[in-house]
């Protein structure tokens, strides 16, 4: 198989200029994405499709093609334009990026995307895949070829972010790699040195980076990744047949192509939302002038997209005006903790800016540590802080935290019952946008399997402030669960809270919903419409505590209202559904139960509220559950 007819030079610029306008475009249409590492690595990967990967558009996967792995799969936007400028995909398919039901997800899929040979998202991991690859092809090619036929073994690509090699997996990659001689195994380094929270060199330096590939037995290139000449050379020495994988470390620059942009790194992971003071002037500064270019370029990628409140949240808007953030009550609480008490510190894995701890960092300086995108580490350093006398709270995403770091969690806190505090935001499928990499679903029912660990899923600003501060001044390992997107006030600054102990937010005799987190207002907003509607008195218990459960609540609720809906924004299997249901079932009186929570599929990319109702997530599934267990109830007593 050959690559497709090489290009000039010449060529290849236009190319990636119609890339990066292909990538800006995308972000903004979405309003959603990252645009600097796509910008950053256009030029390089550029002349890699088009000049250097063995690919045929007409046979994704014939066996003899070479790979290209997207280790930092948060970079998607340029894998979709290039695969869609090489002939993989429709450019017109370009402006569903991120969209609710696209097939170009927030992170890569490759059951939905031709061209992409594995789904990347959590950091760190695309390398290994790389060694299993080149491993593997090596194998089968050369009993093929060999002994003289080592040059048509396909090669395998993989890209990776420098901040991404803060993350330990690369090295054990890295080690495999040089040991196993995968001379078929090219890694290329995008070293624009930005992150999520700053300049990598000031978040956790990885240098210097040359002089630790060449001690794990790697060859190393180093090269400027925006002159197509230095590039050409740089991609020929990357092929050497010398029993050494070979990584070529890219100096670039963050948003190339647009410099108004280049010197914020903040650039690395929001969007251009701003047509006017981002798009034009983005656009402008690669070429595209007139007053048309923002209308042509969203054009060409197939039109803009509709981000219409779905009829969920308008339901839930009507009834409950005040919204806000529980990542906020935990960044307002953390600071509110960080001047009532010294011990404690806060932690967190380049994330600060989402997760809101950032403000902390800035109050207290000397007691806020960006580990980088690191979890695993971040959660044991966190642990020997606990066992030297601090509060250490770790910050990350609920899918980092509860999936990546649960052996760490497991065998070091919880095992030692170390006083750590894991503070873990954008949990669920309200991730939206990120897709399904990002929507941890399975968090709770992680968390809740582990001895001595206490489990807390806040449903509104002021249940999540009192929640990380009952944490702080409790002796021992806690989990809190924050999302991502604004969540109605059920609650105030003088509403109690207990751990342990479930809120009533509303009373009733015919039947029950529990629910928390940010299925806590639907609940509320489902028994209400049923009393209106349906002349039904249904109870809602806030059940913002997994583990301890309010047993005494529950069993009072069965005995009393006769039947239980549980509903929650995860698996039903280990989560609130199913610690309501081991003590329902195991009581003296066991009544009909419904659980309500994600479906055992991964949902897509999309709108979160949109997503709630693609997983049976509303009010009204709410409300269907009550009147069929209703239904049944009244049916039962007529005989």
């Amino acid at each position: 198989m050959a690559a497709r007819d090489p290009k000039s030079f010449a060529e290849l610029a236009e190319i990636a200029r119609q890339i990066r306008r292909d990538v800006l475009t995308m972000t903004h249409v979405a309003n959603s994405g990252h645009p600097g590492g796509p910008l950053s690595a256009a030029d390089y990967l550029t002349a890699l499709f088009f000049n250097e990967l063995k690919l045929n558009p007409a046979d994704p996967s014939d066996p003899d093609r070479d790979r290209f792995i997207l280790s930092n799969g948060h970079c998607s936007a340029v894998l979709y334009a290039l695969l869609a400028h090489r002939g993989f995909i429709p450019r017109t398919k370009l402006g569903t990026f991120r969209a609710t039901g696209t097939d170009l997800q927030g992170h890569p899929n490759r059951h939905y995307v031709p061209g992409v040979e594995v789904g990347t998202g959590s950091l760190g991991q695309g390398l290994s895949v790389g060694v299993g690859m080149a491993l593997s092809l090596r194998r089968d090619r050369l009993k093929k070829h060999a002994p003289t036929g080592r040059h048509l073994v396909p090669r395998v690509w993989v890209n990776v972010g420098d901040g991404e090699l803060q993350e330990g997996q690369c090295w054990e990659a890295a080690m495999a790699a040089g040991h196993y001689h995968l001379d078929n195994l090219s890694l290329l380094v995008d070293k624009n040195e930005a992150q999520i929270d700053g300049w990598t060199h000031d978040v956790m330096s990885i240098d210097p980076l040359a002089d630790k590939f060449a001690a794990f037995g790697w060859n190393v290139v180093e090269a400027w990744g925006h002159d197509f000449q230095e590039i050409e050379v740089a991609l020929h020495k990357a092929k050497r047949w010398n029993g050494k994988p070979s990584v070529v470390i890219w100096q670039t620059r963050m948003m190339r192509g647009c410099p108004s942009f280049e010197a914020e790194p903040g650039w690395h992971g929001k969007p251009l939302s701003d047509r006017e003071k981002h798009l034009v002037v983005a656009l402008r500064e690669l070429g595209f002038t007139g007053a048309a270019a923002a209308d042509d370029a969203i054009a060409t990628i197939g039109g803009p997209q509709k981000h219409d409140l779905s009829a969920f949240q308008t339901r839930l808007k009507a009834r409950f005006p005040g919204w806000e953030l529980t990542r906020q009550g935990l960044s307002d609480e953390l600071v509110a903790l960080g001047k009532d008490d010294p011990r404690v510190v806060v932690l967190d894995a380049d994330l600060a800016e989402s997760t809101l701890t950032k403000k902390f960092g800035e109050t207290f300086p000397d007691r806020f540590f960006d580990m980088g995108i690191a979890e695993n580490n971040m959660v044991n350093t966190a642990a020997g802080m606990a066992l030297s006398g601090k509060v250490p709270f770790v910050a990350s995403y609920s899918m980092f935290l509860a999936g990546r770091s649960w052996d760490q969690i497991r065998n070091t806190v919880a095992y030692s019952k170390c006083n750590v505090k894991v503070a873990a935001c954008h949990g669920g499928i309200s991730v939206g946008k990120d897709g399904p990499t990002h929507q941890s679903v399975e968090d709770v029912s992680n968390m809740a399997s582990i001895t001595n660990m206490t489990v807390i899923v806040p449903a509104d600003y002021w249940q999540a402030r009192r929640a990380v501060r009952w944490a702080a001044q409790h002796d021992g390992p806690v989990f809190l669960r924050f999302g991502r997107e604004k969540v109605p006030n059920l609650t105030t600054e003088q509403t109690p809270f207990e751990v342990g102990k479930a809120l009533e937010l509303r009373p009733g005799r015919t039947g029950t919903i529990v629910a928390n987190g940010m299925m806590a207002a639907p609940a509320l907003l489902a028994a209400e419409r049923l009393a209106t509607e349906d002349g039904l008195d249904v109870r809602v218990l806030l059940m913002h505590t997994v583990k301890p459960l309010d047993r005494d609540a529950v069993l009072a609720a069965a005995r009393e209202t006769g039947f239980v809906v549980t509903a929650e924004e995860g698996s039903t299997t280990g989560g609130l559904g199913a610690a309501v249901a081991n003590v329902v079932v195991q009581s003296a009186h066991p009544v009909p139960m419904r659980i309500l929570g994600t479906p055992d599929k991964y949902l897509g990319s999309g709108d979160p509220f949109a997503l709630f109702e693609k997983a049976h997530l509303t009010e009204q599934d709410v409300m269907a559950a009550v009147r069929e267990l209703a239904g049944k109830r009244v049916a039962t007593a007529a005989r």
